[in-house]
């Protein structure tokens, strides 16, 4: 269990990573996108914990991406939160194992509003 704790928790830090670059040209998607494919296929066929990549795999990984996005649980809103979970809460499996990272920066485009959000209400107490 601890093993498969700790993959789930690089796969999320991998998506922080993978997005956190701003734009990213169509080019190096692509290659996020392989590279996501071939990290998926080898948990699947080649670990040996024998791990599957399913709904309960992709909820864990989800909730791991947004626990490194906002870690100290301030930007975003419970409401987001929700609606994050009810769209791609069972997704982000199908999307790993099709090789496709555009969910991650969806969700990363989400935590910069709320950010944005978060800063530009506390400028106004400041101010």
């Amino acid at each position: 269990m601890k093993i498969r704790r700790k993959i789930i928790m690089f796969i999320g830090m991998l998506m922080v990573v993978l997005v956190s670059f701003g734009e990213v040209s169509k080019e190096k998607t692509e290659e996020m996108d392989r590279v996501l494919s071939d990290i998926s296929f080898s948990l699947e066929t080649k670990h040996y914990k024998d791990l599957e990549i399913d709904d309960n795999f992709s909820k864990n990984v989800l909730k791991n991406y947004l626990d490194t996005l906002d870690y100290n649980h301030q930007y975003f809103m419970a409401d987001e939160v929700d609606t994050i979970y009810k769209k791609w809460g069972t997704q982000l499996d199908d999307d790993f194992l099709n090789g496709n990272s555009k969910v991650a920066f969806e969700i990363y485009d989400i935590y910069k509003n709320a950010v944005k959000r978060v800063i530009k209400y506390q400028t106004k107490l400041l101010g």
